[in-house]
């Protein structure tokens, strides 16, 4: 696992790169390249947040690719640092398998191959978020631990409506069923006991 990164170390010296860019040829290369200064002025972008504005801006295909690949040279365009800031963010306040970070990873636009590198360094074991969630989730169990036990057996019943709705929370941030469930099982035990 690489060393934690915050948003202070995505910091750019965004003056010095602008002014060096700029200084390029063209005019249509100018406009474009101001365009896509200005959408990343307001903070790093995915490549593909920064394309879709220079494209609604009517920028040339060509020229688009050839202002990307300048502001990644310069580090102005990096989607594996902003994936493992938001990998991280997200993490630290809602853990959730390794197969939903990459879906939303996915949806805000960063390229896959980087997405896919991020949460590979980055993602701890899905054991370890699933004992984070449920962790998080302790005083919901606590709620549910009675309504869940099973008085005859004396064990957890996993088929009360409760202990469902609870491992259908956990499959939705999308841990293993056997995981989640023994997870969940194990956890309302321990309340059980502590009472």
């Amino acid at each position: 696992m690489s060393s934690p990164l915050d948003a202070e170390r995505l910091d750019r010296d965004f003056a010095a790169a602008e002014a060096a860019l700029l200084q390029k040829e063209s005019e249509p290369l100018a406009a474009a390249r101001q365009v896509a200064l200005g959408y990343l002025s307001r903070g790093m972008q995915p490549e593909s947040r920064v394309r879709t504005k220079m494209r609604e801006a009517g920028v040339a295909a060509d020229l688009i690719d050839r202002v990307t690949a300048e502001l990644k040279s310069c580090n102005l365009i990096n989607d594996y640092e902003l994936a493992c800031l938001y990998l991280q963010q997200r993490i630290d306040s809602h853990p959730e398998g390794a197969r939903v970070m990459r879906e939303r990873l996915a949806a805000r636009g960063y390229d896959p191959e980087a997405a896919a590198r991020a949460v590979e360094d980055l993602m701890p074991s899905d054991e370890e978020l699933l004992a984070a969630y449920v962790s998080r989730r302790r005083s919901a169990l606590r709620r549910i631990a009675a309504e869940c036990y099973d008085a005859e057996t004396e064990r957890i019943d996993p088929h009360t409506r409760a202990f469902e709705k609870e491992l259908r929370r956990a499959l939705n941030r999308g841990f293993a069923y056997n995981a989640s469930r023994d997870a969940l099982i194990r956890s309302l035990e321990e309340i059980l006991n502590d009472n």
